[in-house]
């Protein structure tokens, strides 16, 4: 078993740092936990999906690009490295192989859904007062707004996965997945 954590946080520069360390086991099983349709009901619940459709994507990422890559095929890849051997030393990249802008999922959504949705770049400032007036707490919208900042520099722009080897098949489609979220 590996004994190692993640832990993210941003650093004095407000670079978005990622360190591992203490128990991997933890992660996992919060994983376990916290996926599947419960999770999936949370963070796409039917309000979710409207208020995108109806007023946009907004978030101060600029031109920024992300691997996106749904939960569960996190959970899966890490799933495989906890229970099979070999991994002991091996650091892997869990991310989509494509890094994609807001701008570009703003696109996919009104091409799936059939309505325009724009991807509004939004002032730090705004962003921040948009999470705590629908109810995020003062310290976590400062961190999202970091993060936000994080992929406006470009610091999670890649094109690396390790996803196709530790699934053995190709991880969904960013497309595909939207789709199994705004599909009719």
């Amino acid at each position: 078993m590996i004994e190692e954590v993640g832990e993210l946080y941003f650093d004095e520069n407000d670079l978005y740092v990622f360190s591992r360390h203490h128990h991997y086991n933890m992660i996992f099983n919060h994983i376990i936990q916290e996926s599947g349709n419960q999770y999936k009901e949370q963070v796409y619940n039917q309000n979710g999906i409207e208020d995108i459709l109806n007023e946009g994507i907004s978030i101060p990422a600029e031109n920024g690009k992300t691997p996106f890559l749904p939960i569960t095929e996190m959970a899966e890849a890490i799933a495989v490295v906890l229970t099979t051997s070999g991994h002991e030393t091996k650091e892997y990249i869990i991310a989509a192989g494509t890094a994609v802008a807001f701008a570009e999922i703003a696109d996919l959504i009104s091409e799936i859904t059939g309505t325009t949705v724009a991807y509004n770049q939004t002032n730090i400032q705004s962003y921040v007062a948009q999470l705590v007036q629908q109810g995020v707490p003062d310290d976590d919208a400062a961190y999202l707004s970091r993060f936000s900042e994080s992929i406006a520099r470009g610091e999670f722009e890649t094109n690396k996965s390790d996803l196709k080897h530790l699934l053995g098949r190709s991880p969904i489609s960013l497309k595909d997945f939207l789709k199994s979220i705004y599909g009719n």
